[in-house]
């Protein structure tokens, strides 16, 4: 009975809410948000960089990262030598940091690392598992993620993505282009855990992206726009 409601409850904020009512042609998350007059719109871009703190540093010429709080995170070997600026929001887990120009240009994100002397090798990808989520598993662990928001007030750690584009807004906006209805609803248990990974993998996603990716693709399925997001991101890194 508890895994029935907190499914319930996922399938209502993910689903129900997002979904456009057939008699008010609008989602009803939209209509009770229309209804909140009396919020202030808060530039949380200009509200995290009170909280984001930064440290100049070099990149180690031999091992090509950066020491921030007696961690090493990874960066670029093109990089070894630069003098850069290291970001990272001090109330996180410290995970990963933010790599910039003395001039404050972005050039990537570092994930933490574990040094391997002789070489700066690449992390070692994870293991493939077999899939083990369902649909219903996927809806309960995404709204457990925003529950987990809402008690722990702002998360500062999600600010620092620049308000990401959601994971709802992205599974809909390819099912549209698609030509599928029914956002969540559109796709399989398998293609919802593929199509996450995606998402996962590119913290700047967004709509204008997807749609550039959509149109390049030679086959309108899964795979071949996510290869050409790669591509795109590819370029952009050049």
């Amino acid at each position: 009975m508890d895994h029935l409601n907190k499914a319930f409850q996922a399938w209502l904020h993910l689903v129900y809410h997002e979904t456009v009512h057939s008699e008010t042609n609008e989602k009803p998350r939209t209509m009770f948000q229309a209804a909140l007059s009396n919020m202030k719109p808060i530039n949380m871009e200009r509200v995290i960089k009170f909280f984001m703190k930064t440290e100049e540093r070099t990149v180690n010429p031999d091992f090509s990262d950066v020491s921030i709080n007696k961690k090493l995170f990874k960066v670029d070997p093109k990089y070894r030598g630069d003098r850069v600026l290291v970001k990272y929001d001090p109330f996180s887990e410290l995970d990963k940091v933010f790599i910039y120009t003395l001039k404050e240009v972005y050039l990537e994100t570092a994930p933490l690392y574990n040094r391997e002397r002789g070489a700066h090798k690449e992390q070692e990808p994870e293991t493939v598992k077999k899939p083990k989520y369902n649909y219903i598993d996927i809806l309960i662990d995404t709204h457990d993620e925003q529950l987990m928001k809402q008690a722990k007030g702002i998360d500062y750690k999600k600010l620092l993505q620049q308000q990401r584009w959601p994971f709802t807004s992205f599974i809909e906006t390819l099912a549209c282009l698609m030509g599928k209805k029914g956002g969540l609803n559109a796709f399989t248990a398998g293609e919802l855990e593929t199509l996450k990974k995606v998402y996962d993998k590119y913290d700047t996603l967004n709509e204008p992206l997807l749609k550039q990716a959509f149109e390049a693709a030679e086959v309108k399925n899964i795979a071949h726009v996510a290869h050409q997001l790669k591509q795109i991101y590819r370029k952009g890194e050049k």
